[in-house]
């Protein structure tokens, strides 16, 4: 086997002289190589940027297909072909092997049930590839992809299984007639790297906030975070429960009596006891208070003596409170004292 030799040091310790025509330098910490024309001149390259063109330019290697194959690189024009038109859906899981479409069934190390979606792609009958959607019987092809056109335009992001997690693939395959074409997908190499993580969904290239996921907890410590949105400073920040709550003042929790009401107060500063009515504030628990109101004798005059016929009273009936007058009461009183 042959053996490249390449000297490499860091740009700065350069040599500048005595060098040997085309022997070439690897310079580690700026990421470039360097070939000297000259006993004392280089042709200085990022490597970067080769890497860029031979990407581009892969149409011009002698075996594209074995390049491909061995490298897993595509020319920019090649990918920008595939992904243009596809429809990104998200599948539960790729196959690896030949299945038998019915039935629930492990794929991938995944145990599938009735509803996951499978992305069938190594058919021994190629025309039978494309995505199922799994049943206790026979399987049909997903509602998303069930038509020619559907498949052909299709890229299926893999949301489980111990080998395809997270990977993408698309189909290649053009001018499909169902149940008679072979059906391809191949992997598209790079793509599929973002995962919702915890609280997030994700659909296609969209991400989505998703506090279903995540577990409650109705005691969280002073210590635990929120996201608030800062609006002097126009971005996301993150806060302490204790924090956030340190800033509460107590005049938030002040009312006002009306809309109109120029002042706050708190709550049994604006309530006021009328006629024979009391207000009281108590503590009904550990911090927590509570207004009451109550019916009190206290302040009201002692009447000196009544009108029976229009002098009214306070009743309570089984439908609520009732006013009546003292003459109504009497004449509707059962009277009896027994005989003698």
């Amino acid at each position: 086997m042959a053996t490249i030799k390449l000297k490499r040091g860091n740009y700065d310790s350069r040599p500048t002289s005595g060098l040997l025509t085309g022997e070439p330098y690897f310079f580690v910490d700026t990421k470039q190589i360097a070939i000297p024309f000259s006993d004392t001149e280089y042709a200085i390259f990022d490597i970067s940027s080769v890497l860029l063109k031979v990407a581009n330019n892969l149409s011009d290697l002698n075996n594209v297909s074995t390049a491909r194959a061995n490298l897993s690189v595509y020319s920019k024009a090649e990918v920008d072909s595939m992904i243009v038109g596809m429809t990104w859906k998200e599948v539960t899981v790729a196959s690896t092997a030949n299945l038998i479409l019915s039935g629930e069934q492990t794929i991938d190390g995944k145990a599938c049930i009735t509803g996951d979606t499978v992305l069938c792609k190594n058919q021994t009958n190629a025309t039978q590839n494309g995505v199922y959607t799994v049943a206790t019987g026979a399987w049909t092809r997903s509602d998303f992809a069930d038509t020619a056109e559907e498949i052909e335009n299709l890229a299926c992001i893999i949301q489980e299984g111990t080998n395809n997690a997270n990977t993408v693939w698309i189909c290649t395959t053009k001018d499909i007639i169902l149940g008679t074409t072979g059906i391809e997908f191949i992997e598209l190499p790079g793509a599929g790297v973002i995962i919702a993580g915890e609280g997030l969904s994700k659909d296609g290239n969209t991400l989505y906030v998703d506090i279903n996921k995540l577990t409650s907890n109705p005691d969280p410590p002073g210590t635990s975070l929120i996201m608030i949105y800062d609006t002097n400073n126009t971005e996301l920040r993150k806060v302490t429960i204790s924090e956030l709550l340190s800033d509460v003042n107590a005049n938030l929790w002040k009312v006002k009596s009306t809309a109109t009401d120029p002042t706050s107060d708190y709550l049994d500063g604006k309530m006021i006891g009328g006629t024979a009515i009391s207000v009281s504030v108590s503590e009904s628990g550990t911090n927590s208070y509570k207004a009451e109101i109550s019916v009190t004798f206290a302040g009201v005059d002692l009447a000196s003596s009544l009108d029976a016929a229009n002098d009214l009273m306070l009743l309570y009936q089984t439908t609520g409170f009732v006013k009546a007058t003292i003459n109504s009461i009497i004449d509707s009183a059962l009277v009896d004292g027994g005989t003698f």
